[in-house]
């Protein structure tokens, strides 16, 4: 195609020239390339990813002789064609105007292809929400509503408490009827007249449309097909027109969030063609649509006031909307105190700002807030926001430490006394203040002694409820979760989750985003935001950018958005230290939003969790988001997540695998939150308002209950606390490892350490010994899950199995692999273990079989009885199951201890040369093809077993196909490799394995093998230094320098020949 394509848009009206958009689409998919528009109106195409550019009608560049142009509308408007003899004239009263574009140009849409798409948009926020835009201009007296009616329907939506805006400008029309077009003169008592505002174009009408209204009440006009453009409601009003004829198509469909509105006649004489007939003899004309074609004396087609105002008020009666004041009413306002014990940057300030907005929207309520102690003077997002909202009704008693705990509690009665509050909301048990910002007993026992009504939010999983010395009037709950932990308490116990709000960006509001904080637009953003502590795990998340980085270097980058406390340095500090280049540390940030809406996706790597704001905001702006399913959570966020775990690896292949999926987009998000959140609130205000308060009654006494497992470590749950305090012991033999005091019921307690060893476990109550139990699994089942998946893991790890039925005699072991296909299932089954599906769930005791570590903490106690680095990699899963190692090759599956159908005529070897990291390569350049060209000239065969295939010559290269190269294998005298999965296949196979290697001491892999070593030089430095995988030229000492790799490097093939010749010569 030479000539560059243009579409000529040859309409005057607005509305028109919006219908041509889906024609402009069709041509554009069927050229594979943007168009140049030309329109009388070429703002409304900026931004629109089809256009290369938007120019006006008279444009020079209109007559290019290089341009295609497909002009439309006018050609064919109120004209008449010969058509084998007959005048045929195309009527857009009889055909659906976006139609009449596509037929202008010979072909037609379907309706899959009807939406109209604009990518304008510009900020005009007026100071109030949800209101209702109106279009009250005149036009056709068909198409116009008389003013009186506009008038009243404005008067009734104001008394209702709903606001209105008014939208339009004049205009003229000038065709078979030119027709003045003036605004009319309204009155609004609540609202906005923007009639005639020379600078409320289309722009700022879908920003008001998208963002700040609730719905629009227009007749069949240009503001229709606007509105058509964006999420608002649409009350259309009835006319001469057939409105299936120019409702919008949105999400597929002319009826979402779209009522027509019609009054008695419903004939649409504009397009009904018997008018076309009973005018002009024919269907080829067009009746004069400016009038009624029944000639009655008002226009039936047209609804009344009541029923406009009933389909606007249809929209509000179910919504405690900003301005909805009808469905509760109080004779005057009620004092309501939210009571905070510090404002600093987090989620429970956040959830206090939210209740302080959605009660500041409603008139119900004198809003107050108190906060009990303000930490610091930065990292105050929250509560900047809410001195701004309050003004004179933010108070604050002082900083930390200016007073002692007497002085503070006796400023917050006298602060309380003076507000005088009716309700007063405590986000936070008061028994559960932080210990160094302790609320003062006198003072906790005076507020609840007062006749206002107590409303407590516990916003943490650790408290015991059985702590509790005054029960308030109500616990609002933020997750299900609390009515299991306070299930014993009195009072009245709703549930209030925080919103999840549609933030979801357009495409061109992401790219302001990126282009606001400079991202690349070529990369994949993924987002975590929140304090850097050891419970929000930013070190996991680190590690899984390295991770990322080394297998797909510069196509993602990992931001981190968080406060970087002093208290914590210990934590991040280390992990600053070893940042990989795709991740970007921003600090606190009073713009998160900005961030939502530029990534792609939210890593949420949390292992400690109440109900996180952050996993909401997330889920509101529609990233992908990967988060751990905490038990706590109560499947709050089950439909929403992409679940993580405690492995880093799996993590890492769910991440990449998820974002390069297509259908891990598009999430439901849950719809009116915040008006649910609101009403939320008023219902259980007003009720708690209503309740009598009855005397304070304590809980009944209870015996404890709980559970005891072996959870990758003893696992005690509390299932109920009882009336007395429980505590635990954790006892390795005669070490006392952990012994956690105030158990709670609903939590679950166990030790750091994650292998087996010699666990007893010592219940108290009250310091009197209840329950003492020695570990075993003897009789019961187990699950055995192997946390690699790299090939060489997975056979070491399941050749300790054996062991495990003899150590621990479990009933049945379950084991969990990656590559369940390697191994002789029907084998593994007569012996009591069962190879299992990953996606089955874990039976019996679980034990997690694996290398975990950080960069910044190698060698992890916890997880690890000994220096994995300095052990055989059978032997860190042996010291994890509790059994005595001893290397024990895996029972594999059938298909691979076949040899091939002919007996080999000649010798031959398997080499296998790639890895995954440059540290385990044979680095002599010239090693291998000497080894090959020796082997040629002898008649050895050489076949090449590594999948990325390779350079060398004078070999064979095995195909992909596991079992082939195993077949090879078998009938080869040898096989030649590296520190290689495949070379840990090969000894599985039981073949005479001979690996080179320098980056590992043969102690690392197997016995069985002939090692090529020098360890003349530098070598060994797995032992010794962290590997990094993300670093695929890793090397610890000479990184850099002529020494780099040096460990192989000075092996020199004639090493190689000699085993050779041995192996094959004896």
């Amino acid at each position: 195609m030479s000539k560059q394509v243009a579409i000529c848009i040859d309409t005057p009206a607005l509305g028109d020239t919006l219908a041509a958009i889906p024609t402009l689409r069709k041509l554009s998919k069927a050229y594979e390339s943007q168009l140049i528009v030309f329109s009388s109106k070429p703002f409304l195409f900026e931004n629109h990813p089809l256009v290369s550019k938007a120019l006006k009608l008279d444009d020079p560049l209109r007559d290019d002789p290089s341009l295609k142009v497909y002009r439309t509308f006018m050609p064919i408007v109120g004209k008449a064609y010969d058509l084998r003899g007959e005048q045929v004239e195309f009527r857009s009263s009889n055909m659906d105007i976006r139609q009449f574009h596509a037929v202008s140009l010979g072909f037609s849409l379907t309706q899959d292809e009807m939406e109209i798409d604009l990518y304008i948009e510009r900020e005009r926020d007026l100071g109030i929400k949800d209101y209702v835009i109106i279009h009250p201009t005149h036009t056709w007296p068909t198409r116009t509503w008389d003013q009186a009616k506009w008038q009243a329907l404005v008067d009734r939506l104001n008394a209702e408490g709903i606001p209105v805006v008014a939208v339009g400008r004049d205009s003229h029309e000038v065709g078979t009827f030119s027709v003045d077009k003036p605004v009319m003169s309204l009155d609004i008592k609540l609202g906005v007249n923007l009639l005639n505002d020379p600078t409320n174009d289309p722009a700022e009408l879908r920003w008001m449309m998208n963002h700040r209204a609730r719905a629009i009440v227009t007749m069949d006009s240009g503001l229709l097909h606007i509105a058509g453009t964006t999420d608002v409601n649409i009350i259309q009003l009835g006319s001469s027109i057939d409105p299936k004829l120019r409702a919008p198509y949105r999400k597929g469909s002319q009826d979402y969030k779209y009522k027509y509105v019609g009054g008695g006649c419903d004939i649409f004489c504009s397009s009904n063609m018997k008018y076309n007939i009973k005018e002009h003899g024919t269907i080829q004309a067009i009746p004069p649509q400016i009038y009624c074609l029944e000639n009655k004396p008002t226009f039936e087609c047209h609804p009344s006031v009541d029923q406009t105002f009933n389909a606007v008020l249809d929209l509000y009666d179910d919504l405690p909307l900003d301005q909805n004041y009808t469905t509760y009413t109080m004779s005057d306002k009620k004092k309501l105190l939210f009571l905070a014990p510090h404002l600093s940057t987090g989620g429970m300030p956040q959830f206090v700002l939210k209740r302080v907005e959605a009660m500041l929207k409603v008139p119900y309520y004198e809003v107050h807030l108190i906060e009990y102690t303000q930490y610091s003077n930065i990292y105050n997002v929250q509560r900047d926001q809410l001195i701004e909202l309050l003004g004179d009704k933010f108070h604050t008693i002082g900083f930390l430490n200016s007073l002692d705990i007497t002085e503070r509690g006796q400023r917050l009665i006298e602060k309380i006394e003076a507000i005088n509050p009716d309700i007063i909301h405590i986000d936070e048990c008061p028994e559960s203040f932080d210990g160094f910002n302790k609320l003062d007993q006198s003072a906790m026992n005076w507020l609840y002694d007062k006749p206002w009504k107590v409303v407590e939010t516990c916003h943490n999983i650790w408290f015991n409820p059985g702590d509790k010395i005054n029960d308030p009037d109500m616990y609002a709950f933020c997750t299900p979760y609390h009515l299991e932990t306070f299930e014993t308490r009195g009072g009245l116990k709703p549930v209030i989750e925080y919103p999840i709000i549609d933030k979801r960006p357009s495409t061109l509001e992401k790219a302001k985003s990126r282009g606001k904080l400079g991202l690349s637009i070529d990369k994949i953003h993924i987002l975590n935001v929140g304090l850097w502590t050891s419970g929000k795990n930013q070190a996991e998340g680190v590690d899984i950018a390295r991770i990322v980085e080394a297998n797909y270097p510069g196509k993602y980058h990992f931001h981190f958005v968080g406060n970087q406390a002093e208290n914590f340095e210990q934590y991040w500090g280390p992990i600053m230290d070893k940042l990989p280049d795709n991740v970007t540390v921003w600090g606190e940030r009073t713009d998160v939003d900005t961030f939502m809406s530029a990534c792609d996706a939210f890593m949420f790597n949390s292992t400690w969790e109440c109900s996180p704001l952050a996993l909401r905001e997330a889920i509101g702006h529609g990233l992908i988001t990967f988060s751990r399913d905490l038990p706590q959570y109560k499947d709050m966020f089950t439909p929403y997540i992409v679940p993580f775990t405690d492995d880093l690896h799996e993590n890492v292949d769910q991440l990449i695998k998820t974002l390069q999926s297509s259908e891990a987009r598009g999430k439901n998000i849950p719809e009116q939150e915040l008006e649910r959140f609101t009403q939320e609130h008023i219902d259980w205000y007003q009720q708690v308002l209503a309740t009598p308060r009855g005397p304070k009654v304590a809980p009944a006494p209870q015996e404890p209950r709980w559970r005891l497992e072996y959870q990758d470590g003893p696992k005690l749950t509390i299932e109920k606390v009882g009336s007395e305090e429980l505590r635990a012991e954790f006892w390795d033999g005669t070490d006392l490892l952990y012994a956690p005091t105030g158990l709670q019921a609903g939590n679950w307690y166990k030790p750091a350490r994650n292998w087996w060893t010699e666990w007893t476990v010592k219940l108290y109550s009250n310091d009197r010994l209840i329950h003492s139990e020695t570990l075993s699994l003897e009789g019961q089942e187990l699950t055995v899950v192997m946390a690699s998946s790299s090939l060489g893991d997975t056979l070491s790890f399941m050749g300790q199995l054996h062991a495990v039925m003899y150590t621990h005699k479990p009933s049945q072991v379950y084991v969990k692999t990656h590559k369940p296909w390697l191994f002789d299932k029907a084998w593994y089954l007569e012996r009591g273990i069962k190879i299992i599906d990953w996606a089955e769930p874990n039976r019996g005791a679980l034990m997690t079989i694996g290398v975990f570590y950080t960069m910044a903490q190698p060698w992890n106690r916890a997880e690890h009885k000994y220096d994995w680095r300095q052990i055989p990699l059978g032997k860190i899963a042996a010291d994890r199951m509790g059994v005595e190692y001893k290397e024990q090759r895996p029972q594999l599956a059938p298909e691979f201890l076949t040899k091939s159908q002919k007996a080999p005529r000649k010798p031959s070897v398997v080499i296998a040369t790639q890895s995954t990291a440059q540290a385990k390569y044979w680095n002599n350049p010239t090693g291998w093809q000497e080894t090959i060209d020796w082997c040629n000239v002898n008649n050895i065969d050489v076949y090449h077993a590594s999948k990325e295939g390779t350079d060398l010559t004078g070999i064979k290269q095995l195909p992909e196909e596991l079992s082939l190269v195993a077949s090879a294998i078998n009938d080869a005298t040898m096989f030649i490799g590296i520190s290689s999965g495949l070379s840990w296949f090969a000894w599985a196979l039981g073949a005479k394995v001979v690996i080179i290697s320098g980056f590992t001491d043969p102690y690392v892999e197997f016995e069985d093998a002939i090692y090529i070593n020098n360890h003349q030089v530098c070598h060994g430095c797995w032992g010794w230094d962290t590997f990094d995988k993300g670093d695929w030229n890793w090397c610890p000492s000479w990184k850099g320098t002529q020494r780099q790799f040096e460990c192989t490097k000075t092996i020199g093939s004639d090493r190689v020949i000699e085993v050779i010749t041995k192996q094959v010569y004896g």
